[in-house]
């Protein structure tokens, strides 16, 4: 039987879940009112729990936080409670990783509803092994160059796929109308993002593999497909965040070329990237734009500044904007550099082949490669079964 721990600092808060625990067999119920002084929900606890629901409000976050701080692989899976309007508490609970936000009065039907799911997660991520991460590659402003960045990372790690036997990386266009991926690649999907999204319910490793197309390389592109114009408020964010559970699940990077536009689609791949790569120019207006948007992710999104990784495209030692104006304007001790190489860089958007493979040992394609080297391996990606909870509120009433 699964094992949930009910805890809160309030006891009365505590007894419409355990009361709805108490009526059914699936789950084995142990409340704790934590009244000790430590902030850590698990400190001295007599057994381990697969699942963990903590009730919180506005005046008791302390173990929320503790809950963030504390290692991913040593916490079992968390669902937060809580009363309407806690966006504090919501975007804590997003940082933690939690797996959903249950807004007061819980349903029964409900609680138990968010159970069954994380508990069927945790069963499909043991037999999985570790899910890959999500990478999302943004440009500070529009023509940075951020599709040339994505699809030569992505070759640069299909190739390391490949030579190391493991599954190839998926890259997602974002760009729902014009899908540039593509073009970069000379590739021409069929079935698309958007059915992607649409039938996201009933994808697994195989019927995933309808959708999209596969590089020579082996890595496969997920873009728009059709002439038709789409607008993000159409498609579902919580559907996007299903989608890239289950891409995530079966390749071990998903990187996501992103349009410069903040909505609640962005919103949602961006909360749940491990990392967030920023493409700028040297130019005053790109450095500006930058140092807006890492704010907007930090204060809006809970994104912590360390998640996000600085990318100088374009770079010129000769340029009036330096290379140490960017670091100390984004407050940064890394920026990572693609140097200026506009004909062959043009040479290989206009044939549809990646530049490492034109030139791997080119200034360029060791500069992307390097990028790779900074992502791949780091901290696992955040889970977001709560997104479409936690979005700010601007966006989240645009849908």
């Amino acid at each position: 039987m699964t094992k949930v721990l009910l805890t809160s600092r309030n006891s009365a808060a505590l007894r419409p879940l355990q009361q709805c625990l108490a009526q059914q067999s699936e789950f084995e119920g142990h409340a704790r009112v934590v009244t000790n002084g430590y902030t850590d929900p698990l400190h001295g606890l007599p057994f381990s729990p697969d699942i963990v629901i903590l009730r919180v409000d506005s005046e008791h976050l302390a173990e929320l936080t503790a809950w963030s701080t504390k290692n991913g692989a040593s916490r079992p899976p968390l669902i937060v409670v809580g009363p309407p309007g806690q966006v504090e508490a919501m975007r804590l609970a997003m940082r933690s990783g939690a797996k959903d936000f249950l807004v007061e009065p819980v349903a029964p039907a409900d609680l138990m509803a968010a159970l069954r799911q994380v508990r069927t997660d945790a069963g499909s991520s043991a037999r999985t092994g570790a899910h890959g991460g999500v990478y999302a590659i943004v440009g500070a402003a529009g023509g940075t160059g951020t599709s040339f960045i994505s699809a030569n990372v992505a070759r640069v790690l299909a190739d390391d796929s490949e030579r190391t036997g493991t599954a190839p990386p998926m890259l997602v266009d974002l760009d729902l109308n014009f899908a540039p991926l593509a073009h970069h690649l000379d590739l021409h999907p069929e079935r698309g993002l958007l059915q992607a999204i649409e039938e996201v319910d009933g994808l697994d490793e195989f019927a995933l593999s309808g959708f999209g197309a596969r590089h020579r390389s082996g890595l496969r592109l997920l873009s728009a497909t059709g002439a038709a114009a789409v607008l993000s408020k159409d498609i579902s964010a919580e559907k996007l965040s299903k989608l890239l559970d289950v891409l995530t699940a079966n390749h071990p990077q998903v990187l996501v070329d992103m349009p410069h536009v903040l909505d609640s689609l962005t919103a949602t791949v961006f909360s749940m990237s491990a990392h967030i790569v920023l493409v700028l120019q040297q130019s005053v207006l790109h450095v500006r734009n930058a140092a807006r948007f890492m704010n907007i992710l930090k204060t809006e999104l809970g994104v912590s500044p360390e998640r996000v990784r600085i990318v100088l495209n374009r770079y010129r030692k000769d340029a009036l904007v330096e290379l140490d104006d960017v670091r100390r304007s984004l407050n940064v001790d890394t920026v990572l550099t693609v140097p200026s190489h506009y004909r062959s860089a043009l040479e290989s958007v206009d044939t549809g082949v990646p530049l490492f493979e034109m030139d791997r040992n080119s200034a360029v394609a060791r500069s992307v490669r390097q990028i790779a080297i900074t992502l791949v391996g780091e901290d696992e990606a955040p889970r977001a079964g709560l997104l479409q909870r936690v979005l700010p509120g601007f966006l989240r009433n645009k849908q």
